[in-house]
Parts: C-alpha cells; structure tokens; sequence
C-alpha cells in the first residue's frame, strides 16, 4: 500500500465512489509501549491529544476521594490544570531522572489540580497515605499499575506503557498478537 500522505485520501475516496473498494481505511494502527514511554507530553502534540482521550475514555477516578473526574471540564479547550505526572517532577529530579524521561506520556494521568496540590512533590509511598484507603481500587480507571507504590520509576513506566497498549487495542477492537492487527469482538464493557 502507498504511504499515507494527503494527497492519497482523495485519490482513495474517488476510488471508493467510483469502484466501490479503496484503501482509505488502510492506515497502520500499531501501538507500541515505546509510544508511551518515550514520547513527551505536550498539550499541542496529537500524541497527547490520543492519549488524553484514551484516559479520558477509561472514566478516570479520584485518588483521594473515587469520585469520578469532572471530564467535561478535563477536556476543555486549553485546560492543562488536570494533567499531572504520577511521579512528581520535583522527586525525580532529586534522583536524576532527565527531564525528557520525567514528562513522558506513560507518566501523566488526569487528576484535578486540587487533589494534585495534595500529593505533592513526593514519592507515590509517601503520597499514598494521603489517597483514599481504596486507591487500589481506582487505579485501573487510569490504567495504572499498583506497582506504583513501589517507586521504581523504570519498572512502573515499562509496566504502564504496555497496559497502555492493551488499553489502546482495546479500544480499537483489534487483537496486537494478530497478524495484521484485525478486529476483534468489540468488548461491550468498552465504552465508545
């Protein structure tokens, strides 16, 4: 197939209305952990723009209270006071981690400014008493892994970065094991 360029959907939707068949469709979808651990975090990015939908879609909880996240407000136009890292920047400096590493996507998560300031600068085990006793419960609504409370940065943002990958196949009801990435089943639980 032709690599996708913008000249190639008119072409292909001419086809399309003319023969019945193109490729307007036939576009690479695979999603790889290194999309997620690698890539920043920059509100004007369509990376991060497909992320936050992803999150958003996953119906974030509240860490401290489980209340869910107000996400009308979350996806406002030029609203960046929801979106923070779940390793807090100030604490993983103090370790070394380079500034690039710091802001990957895999370590964003949507919580609101509120319950941000009360986390803190500080490591997930130390934040964590200040969560809801059922932070556990609420981490799947981020699609975060509890190893989180361990605070091994590298091993959470691997671990992380390949749920969110499952996430995303999920979402696009295609199986990554398969061969060509084709649908399957759509998962009814999967909100659209």
């Amino acid at each position: 197939m032709a690599r996708k360029t913008l000249s190639l959907d008119p072409r292909e939707a001419k086809k399309l209305r003319e023969v019945g068949q193109s490729n307007l469709g036939g576009f690479d979808s695979a999603v790889v952990s290194t999309m997620f651990s690698e890539r920043r975090f920059l509100t004007s990015s369509v990376d991060t723009k497909t992320f936050v939908l992803m999150l958003a879609n996953s119906r974030p909880k509240s860490l401290v209270s489980g209340s869910e996240t107000q996400i009308g407000r979350v996806m406002s136009a030029g609203n960046r006071s929801e979106f923070h890292h779940i390793f807090p920047q100030s604490f993983l400096k103090s370790v070394g981690i380079d500034q690039a590493r710091v802001s990957c996507l895999a370590n964003f998560c949507i919580i609101s400014a509120a319950d941000n300031k009360r986390i803190g600068g500080k490591q997930p085990s130390v934040y964590r008493s200040k969560l809801s006793t059922s932070v556990i419960a609420y981490l799947p609504s981020h699609i975060i892994p509890d190893s989180l409370f361990t605070d091994d940065f590298s091993s959470f943002i691997e671990k992380r970065s390949h749920a969110l990958v499952a996430a995303a196949y999920k979402l696009m009801a295609r199986d990554p094991d398969a061969a060509g990435h084709k649908s399957i089943a759509r998962d009814p639980e999967v909100p659209l």
